[in-house]
């Protein structure tokens, strides 16, 4: 789809307006020319129990999930979904203590090649387990099981039967509450909605969507961070503007909070109007198509409950870099952390197989704030910051834990897949990277890339004696 050159002439002229706005900050120093953190070495924890959970669809790079059950007598449960190496969606729940693992297949299968299928778990405050999955602008698939016996008491969520659902996920609120979110629609087409489990059905917070399909005089669709619950209640949000299925129409971001999903403000804390759109929030950023921008920007706080965004884009060069935008006093200032060595298109439909994987800004350290990324073809780097200017400090070069050395790659097309469940459980396995959702070819150099071997999934559990 082309844009009108009106639309576009207007779109250009309203980025520059809006950039000259903007307080810029950058670093020019790339990360390889900056010092190494005079830092205490990290101490490695050297135990670990590796449970083998299942052997898992290898064929594309699809989120899989899990959680710890949340009960309090200790019982060292976790609950994994994922889709096992015949492609059946699964749950499984395993125990740190005993190594006991229970798996029930549901009535879903996975195509296989499709990245955006990812897998949903959460579970209530009653300890029913809900899961939604394997849907990519399709049917519903919902299933709801008994924590005790993995037994299924439901397979659908009444009032929700769209047949264009993509991008499920489960919310647990500060106040323990568990939302359902999900988008209705199309890439470029797109809207979005949120129930509330009242402890026996899902009821819909509000009659509209809470992120809309329109903005700019056209169709688009909304992209959002994770939710950021915080300590205060708020639950923060970043959200990437695209026109059209093609990821090189990504234009905008803009930012919001809420927290009860019904009233949303701004960063100056100004009211929101539902449904969210590019043309009545909080506008972060806004750029022209072609700019590299990907939808893949993370929102955080830092101690005195500024936001931050963390985003990536081309520089002037054509470079991607990794970029963030904190919001001081109401506005808005960008700084540049990183930029890459060459060029990653950032184009095309479907799962873009080359992307920039950024972080969060984390504050466990108040006074190093760090920032994780990784740029296709170079390891990853993770960035101190200097906690007043959030500007690149040095480069964190310290050995770091090496969960990839878990992960069993039957294929050298296979890649290790890491997936933390908090602060002493991951999940590893290893896949196929993403292809545009589409099948790989086997070819003489990769002859098992269209029909691969399965992997196994495994639980790395450290100091395995103190699970919950």
């Amino acid at each position: 789809m082309h844009l009108p050159w009106k639309v576009v002439t207007v779109m250009t002229l309203r980025a520059i307006v809006y950039f000259l706005s903007l307080s810029l900050l950058c670093a020019s120093a790339k990360a390889e020319d900056r010092p190494d953190c005079s830092l205490p070495s990290q101490r490695l924890n050297a135990t670990h129990a590796i449970l083998e959970v299942d052997k898992v669809w290898a064929g594309t790079r699809v989120d899989f999930t899990g959680t710890a059950t949340g009960n309090d007598n200790g019982d060292g449960n976790y609950l994994v979904g994922y889709y096992d190496q015949d492609r059946w969606l699964t749950i499984a729940k395993v125990n740190a203590f005993s190594h006991e693992i229970r798996r029930t297949r549901l009535q879903s299968r996975f195509a296989g090649w499709d990245s955006h299928n990812s897998v949903a778990l959460a579970t209530d405050r009653n300890g029913m387990i809900h899961v939604a999955a394997n849907m990519h602008a399709n049917k519903l698939n919902y299933f709801r099981l008994d924590s005790n016996n993995l037994g299924i008491e439901a397979t659908s969520i009444p009032g929700a039967e769209s047949d264009l659902v993509t991008y499920p996920q489960f919310l647990r609120t500060a106040d323990d509450n568990l939302l359902f979110i999900n988008r209705n629609g199309r890439s470029g087409d797109g809207s979005w909605t949120i129930r509330q489990w009242n402890g026996s059905s899902w009821t819909l917070l509000n009659e509209m969507s809470f992120i809309g399909g329109h903005g700019f005089g056209t169709k688009v669709s909304g992209y959002p961070s994770r939710f950021y619950v915080a300590r205060d209640g708020f639950i923060h949000l970043a959200i990437v503007w695209r026109l059209t299925p093609d990821a090189s129409t990504n234009v905008a971001i803009s930012y919001a909070k809420t927290r009860d999903f019904r009233q949303w403000f701004d960063s100056r804390n100004q009211p929101l109007q539902l449904p969210l759109s590019p043309d009545n929030s909080d506008l972060v950023l806004r750029t022209v198509p072609n700019q590299g921008l990907l939808n893949n920007a993370v929102v955080s706080i830092d101690p005195n409950s500024r936001p931050i965004i963390t985003f990536t884009r081309y520089d002037a060069q054509g470079h991607n870099t990794v970029e963030l935008m904190k919001n001081t006093g109401g506005k808005w200032q960008n700084i540049k952390i990183a930029v890459a060595d060459g060029h990653f298109a950032v184009e095309g439909t479907g799962s873009l197989p080359r992307t920039v994987a950024l972080s969060e800004v984390s504050f466990a350290q108040p006074d190093a704030p760090s920032l994780y990324y990784h740029f296709p073809d170079a390891a990853g780097e993770t960035e101190l910051l200097d906690p007043s200017t959030l500007l690149p400090r040095c480069v964190d070069r310290r050995p770091k834990p090496d969960f990839g050395r878990f992960a069993d790659r039957a294929l050298p097309t296979m890649r290790p897949q890491i997936r933390s469940l908090g602060k002493d459980a991951t999940l590893v396995w290893a896949a196929q990277p993403a292809n545009n959702d589409r099948q790989p070819a086997c070819t003489p150099e990769a002859p098992r890339a269209c029909n691969p071997p399965p992997s196994t999934l495994k639980l790395v559990i450290d100091n395995p004696d103190k699970a919950p």
